[in-house]
This record gives C-alpha cells, sequence and structure tokens, in this order.
C-alpha cells in the first residue's frame, strides 16, 4: 500500500495514535493541542474514579499539561476555564497511549488518555456542525 494512501486510511478511520513513548514529541503536541482548543466545550468521561470532582456536564477547557520528569511523562493534569485555582486538576498518573478521535475534516471529537493500568480517561469535545453540512430546518419545523 502506498504511504500516503495509508495515511488517508487512517485519518479517515478517525482515530490516530499520538507520539506518548516520545515525551518532548507528546509534550509539543499536548502543548499544540491545548492550545488549539482551548475554551472548547468539553466533558470528562472517565473508566475509574480519575474523574471524581468533575462532573460530565461541558466546561470550556482551559488546558491540558504533561508533566514530564526523567524523560517520562509521569502525570497529564486536565483543567477547565471555570475551575478554581484551589481546585485539583483531572490528573491522569502513569499515561501509556493518547489517541485523538476526529472527524472526517479533522476536526477533533475525543482525546483519550490511557494510563499504564489501562484505565482510559476521555475528554469529549462538543463539535459544532459546519454551516453548509445544515440542512437550515430545525426539528421542531418538520410536520408528519
Amino acid at each position: 500500500m502506498h504511504a500516503s494512501t495509508a495515511r488517508t486510511i487512517a485519518r479517515r478511520a478517525g482515530l490516530r495514535k499520538r507520539p506518548d513513548d516520545i515525551p518532548i514529541l507528546a509534550n509539543h503536541f499536548l502543548d499544540q493541542f491545548s492550545r488549539t482548543h482551548r475554551a472548547w466545550l468539553a466533558s470528562i468521561d472517565a473508566d475509574a474514579s480519575a474523574a471524581d470532582g468533575h462532573n460530565a456536564d461541558a466546561h470550556p477547557l482551559r488546558s491540558i499539561t504533561p508533566f514530564v520528569y526523567n524523560d517520562r511523562v509521569v502525570h497529564i493534569d486536565i483543567r477547565f476555564q471555570d475551575d478554581l485555582q484551589t481546585d485539583e486538576p483531572l490528573r491522569v498518573t502513569a499515561p501509556g497511549t493518547l489517541r485523538v478521535d476526529e472527524t472526517w475534516e479533522g476536526i477533533a471529537q475525543v482525546l483519550e488518555i490511557i494510563d499504564s493500568q489501562g484505565i482510559s480517561t476521555r475528554l469529549r469535545f462538543r463539535v459544532a456542525p459546519r454551516p453548509e453540512m445544515l440542512n437550515g430546518i430545525a426539528p421542531g419545523e418538520i410536520s408528519h
């Protein structure tokens, strides 16, 4: 299979694995991702109690910050804009894998962080459809 075809198929599948085993790349990726998605409405979905204190309602994202020690990402903190400075961030300890689920247009829908124990924390973004995707008819306007 041609390399560009493989990239196209992987992108269209909607799931891309990110460089998590090289801390510099993971750090750069999360820094850029955090800047790009700052203030996007997002909610937390976690397999375990990692999301305790963070309800499932959507809140504007403040930051996604990896902490690197001895060339390893030891934890990733997720903060929302409406969090108080005294609030603890949502912390994913010992992250092992980063994945981004995107729309066909390349817009992030989910950032998934899987820790070394296999526990998944998902940051789900509210993605607005592009105007050309809408038909202009509200669901309540359709008569049967």
